[in-house]
């Protein structure tokens, strides 16, 4: 295998084609699935990908398969679907079970090659599978939607933002002129006593910006999300901290947190500035919508173990996407989720 391996590598840049040259006429330049694992192990197991961010290393990574097969590598990878339309592969990049595939189904014919990294983000192991043999990780068979919007403008300098001055008309009559009186949870609906108005919120919240807190991994935005929620908490004067997992994150101010490591901003199902009622628990506060809910968006950069927040911009839902641009095309993006066993990961 070692041979023949090397040989259709040396043929393959002797060629000249690319990584998205059809090879149907070209079949001696086919790697099949043996010699392609052999390759890409050869190039990639025992690298380290610690400290760099998701899209660095996804480029990394499929720069090392380009030379791994002997492909030239291209000035710029574009979007196709597979990455690899030439040898017929997807690549994905695994550090924990969950598998995440987006805005397509598993192709039965589709080569799926499964890079492992241990807890220092190391690569430890290769796997290529058929689509017909990923299915079987599919439990539910359904997607998960969700709208996305970008963070645009200057993403390296500290900076903090407020959007808006004042608060949606619909909320602007619910909110005291008396300085606010912050219960105990952050989690009890709001009342027009305990909301602090959106200006007095960005005076408060930009003080956050350049705090540093411990980072628990790549692979744990949800815990990253809670960290970065209970700062906000202690900050606004709560005594306690309550995650319920529903819209808004801190329902008591109709505040909804985004701690952003990229510039992709995931808006769930419903989008900021949807007319839809929000459920409140306060009668007092029926005729409040979706829209009328306050987004405090935090940029930020993982470095040395350490989350270090950079950015904030403060905006109403009724405004977010005259501040931040959504995502075209596919207006809402699928995922399938498919949970790989652990075996997989096993050195």
């Amino acid at each position: 295998m070692t041979d023949k391996a090397f040989e259709i590598r040396e043929r393959i840049n002797k060629s000249q084609l690319s990584i998205y040259s059809d090879l149907s006429k070209n079949n001696d330049l086919y790697l099949d699935d043996s010699n392609l694992k052999f390759l890409i192990e050869k190039y990639l197991i025992g690298e380290n990908f610690s400290d760099l961010p998701l899209r660095t290393r996804s480029k990394r990574v499929k720069t090392l398969i380009c030379s791994s097969m002997g492909y030239e590598i291209p000035k710029s990878f574009k979007k196709t679907q597979p990455k690899f339309p030439g040898q017929n592969f997807d690549v994905y990049i695994q550090k924990t079970s969950n598998l995440q595939i987006w805005n397509e189904e598993i192709s039965d014919s589709r080569r799926y090659v499964i890079i492992i990294l241990n807890s220092k983000d190391v690569v430890t192991r290769i796997h290529i599978l058929l689509g017909s043999e990923l299915y079987k990780y599919d439990k539910t068979g359904t997607f998960t939607t969700k709208y996305q919007a970008r963070f645009t403008g200057d993403l390296e300098s500290s900076s903090s933002e407020l959007v808006n001055n004042f608060d949606t008309l619909n909320l602007r009559n619910l909110i005291s002129k008396k300085e606010a009186t912050i219960p105990l949870n952050p989690s009890l609906p709001p009342t027009k006593d305990s909301l602090i108005s959106i200006s007095n919120l960005y005076q408060i919240l930009k003080s956050l910006i350049n705090k540093e807190f411990p980072d628990p991994g790549l692979e744990k935005e949800r815990t990253r999300g809670a960290i970065l929620q209970k700062i906000v908490c202690d900050v606004l004067g709560y005594k306690e901290y309550d995650d319920t997992g529903q819209f808004p994150d801190l329902l008591n101010q109709l505040l909804e947190i985004k701690l952003q490591t990229s510039p992709t901003i995931d808006l769930g199902l419903i989008l900021p500035n949807c007319d839809k009622p929000l459920q409140t628990g306060n009668n007092e506060f029926k005729d409040i919508k979706y829209k009328d809910a306050r987004f405090a968006i935090f940029l930020a950069e993982s470095k040395s173990n350490k989350i270090k927040l950079k950015k904030f911009v403060l905006v109403t839902g009724e405004s977010f996407f005259d501040r931040f641009q959504q995502f075209k095309g596919k207006t809402i993006n699928k995922k399938l989720q498919l949970r790989l066993p652990e075996e997989f990961f096993n050195p």
